[in-house]
């Protein structure tokens, strides 16, 4: 558009020359505008000239402003990226605005909860799938269940192939909530599963709570955002506890302390699991379950929870007296059927004098 103008400006004073050279020939009569000729071409030239370099200031400026906002764009796109790959809610903990300001060796305490899932016998569930199966089952359950981290205030500090590792820096209940809708809509995801003659699926959740490191590790050219502390262990050691118990989620008693009224659950036992040399008590939430087992082990709870206390007192005859009726009423409570073999072996072999019904897992 500036030629425009410049292209005309130089054709004005060309004819303005032009009419002034006619008229000094005495080709065409003098009059004002003849006489005048050069003086308006040169006049005209100017003011084009002007309008030229004005339009082409206004689309300098407009192409500067487009590539700004060029810019802006892609570095919310970049940002958006990074946010992939590292939670936005790290940056703001190490209070860094943006990625590039993120050095080896940055670190804060923060109390914080931690929430480790897994799919339970993923290794021979993924034996009948192909790679490619294998990354699409991951990512299908994936999509289903890590909104629910996202809804409840977590974040997800990283995958671990079939499992997930959360943290929930505001309140421990908000964990327990996301475990629950969680668990609800694997339920969805299995009637899906099942419409399709698909084998059903199963998880176990583990959460405790406390303080713990959260920073930057790694080396220069090699660096991963992460939680460091025996919070971490500990969680993923219930997580694996879920299995023995036979239950979907299991809550330390730390996290118990936060929960809400609607929370339906039971002690579950008092254990120090690997690694560890202080005792933890565990919980199993029942919230997420069938109707059918939640009604039951809240039915059973009473004489349940009396028996542990009993079992943890030594007083092993009572305590089977109530683990067996218990069962009598529930004969699918895994974790009952498992005191009852307890209380049975302790019977017959004897306790150690040191004994305090803490149970010792050296499994993880």
């Amino acid at each position: 558009k500036p030629a425009r103008f410049y292209l005309l400006a130089f054709f004005i004073l060309l004819l303005g020359a032009i009419s002034n050279s006619l008229r000094l020939s005495g080709i065409v009569p003098t009059n004002f505008l003849t006489a005048n000729s050069l003086q308006i071409g040169s006049a005209l030239e100017s003011v084009l000239l002007s309008l030229a370099d004005a339009d082409k200031i206004i689309f300098m400026r407009k192409e500067k402003e487009k590539a700004q906002v060029d810019l802006i764009e892609n570095q919310k796109v970049l940002i958006e990226s990074y946010a992939r790959f590292v939670p936005e809610e790290l940056l703001s903990f190490l209070g860094k605005d943006i990625i590039t300001k993120v050095h080896l060796g940055d670190a804060v305490e923060k109390s914080m909860t931690v929430l480790f899932s897994d799919i339970r016998s993923f290794t021979t569930l993924s034996e009948s799938m192909t790679p490619n199966e294998n990354f699409e089952f991951i990512n299908t359950y994936l999509k289903r269940v890590a909104p629910c981290i996202r809804k409840h205030g977590g974040y997800i500090d990283k995958f671990l192939g079939d499992g997930i590792m959360a943290l929930f820096p505001i309140n421990p209940q908000d964990a327990i909530l996301a475990s629950v809708e969680m668990l609800e809509e694997l339920n969805l995801l299995n009637k899906e599963r099942l419409e399709k003659g698909v084998q059903r699926i199963s998880i176990g959740i583990g959460i405790h709570t406390g303080k713990q490191m959260v920073g930057v590790i790694g080396e220069e050219r090699r660096l991963e955002g992460t939680v460091i502390s025996d919070v971490v262990n500990t969680s993923a050691r219930l997580e694996g506890l879920t299995k023995a118990y036979a239950s979907s989620l299991i809550i330390s008693k730390e996290v118990l302390e936060y929960k809400n009224d609607s929370l339906k659950y039971r002690l579950l036992d008092k254990v120090k699991v690997k690694g560890k040399n202080k005792s933890v008590e565990i919980y199993e939430v029942l919230n997420g379950n069938s109707d059918r087992i939640i009604n039951l082990k809240m039915k059973t709870k009473e004489d349940f929870e009396k028996g542990i206390r009993l079992y943890q007192e030594k007083d092993l005859k009572k305590a089977l007296r109530l683990f067996k009726k218990v069962i009598k009423q529930d004969p699918k409570d895994n974790a009952c059927e498992l005191y009852i073999n307890r209380c049975e072996f302790y019977l017959k072999n004897g306790v150690s004098p040191d004994w305090d019904g803490v149970e010792k897992l050296d499994f993880k």
